[in-house]
């Protein structure tokens, strides 16, 4: 009877933990939103290229103040952003150093300084990407987070301007701005480039909104997919009551024989469900957590 009532419990175990897991990932996906959104400046935009051929240029970034690029590389498995001081100002981020990306400066985020050199305390110290030598000028805390970036701390953070010089090329498809005038950002993107509309201009409080609301659609229709799952990993579960009672039959008739009330009989029915949602629920939680943070962990 032991090994029916685990097998029983086996299928619903495993899709609760799966619901679990899920609505962890979730509500983490959800809090990282919040929190970029807590630290976003007021007036803040995207200024995005929508084409190949609209790039923005060192001109652009020049000509509008406060603004700041996020370019993408990827270096031995770690990813580089192209950017600028502005960055740090506009995210309120505290540094030592009041340009920490001047003078071939490379600013760590704290995993990734833990990762290549075991220590935080590595200020000055050489790190060389491509054939250019860069210098540690900051290790950023390791709680630190952006409202651009999901995470400071898994990242390092170059000057856009020295990164065309380390990669042989230098591409910069989007970047932030601070302004209460976004008309006038508009004419100067459309005195700089050709055509205009190579370019979008959002309010990153909007597309932050837009995300939530994705989120939590998704969030919705994973909690309908997983309860279907969940209700029809439950038949097992029924066929084990059906051979338990078939089982009990036996023991039944003697206690009414000598004497059992009908509420007797069901207190051994209801232990039995007890056992049965206790166990589900308890195993569950510790392999859909455990799931979870793995999961957030090498993500």
């Amino acid at each position: 009877m032991k090994k029916q009532f685990f097998l029983a419990i086996f299928a619903p175990i495993l899709t609760t933990a799966f619901l679990i897991f899920g609505l962890t990932i979730f509500h983490q996906n959800q809090k990282t939103l919040l929190d970029q959104q807590t630290h976003l400046p007021n007036d803040t935009f995207l200024v995005k290229s929508q084409t190949q051929t609209s790039t923005i240029t060192t001109k652009d970034l020049d000509q509008i103040e406060n603004s700041f690029p996020l370019a993408n590389y990827f270096y031995n498995d770690y990813q580089i952003i192209a950017t600028n001081d502005n960055f740090f100002t506009q995210n309120q981020l505290e540094t030592n150093d009041e340009n920490p990306l001047e003078n071939m400066g490379l600013v760590l985020g704290y995993n990734l300084a833990m990762q290549l050199f075991s220590s935080t305390d590595i200020i000055g110290r050489p790190l060389k990407i491509n054939s250019q030598t860069f210098f540690i000028s900051e290790v950023l805390p390791k709680s630190s987070e952006s409202f651009a970036l999901e995470n400071l701390s898994n990242l390092a953070l170059i000057n856009y301007r020295q990164a065309s010089a380390a990669f042989g090329y230098l591409k910069i498809d989007q970047f932030f701005v601070q302004t209460n005038d976004p008309k006038n950002l508009s004419q100067t993107l459309k005195s700089n480039h050709f055509d205009q509309q190579d370019f979008t201009i959002s309010d990153t409080k909007t597309l932050h909104d837009a995300d939530l609301t994705t989120l939590q659609s998704q969030q919705n229709n994973f909690l309908i997919l997983a309860t279907a799952i969940i209700f029809l990993s439950l038949f097992p579960i029924f066929f084990y009551f059906i051979n338990f009672t078939k089982s009990m039959h036996h023991e039944i008739s003697l206690r009414q024989f000598f004497g059992a009330k009908a509420t007797n009989i069901f207190a051994i029915f209801l232990r039995q469900i007890i056992k049965i949602i206790l166990t589900i629920f308890i195993i569950s939680l510790l392999l859909g957590f455990a799931a979870a943070k793995i999961y957030i962990l090498f993500d």
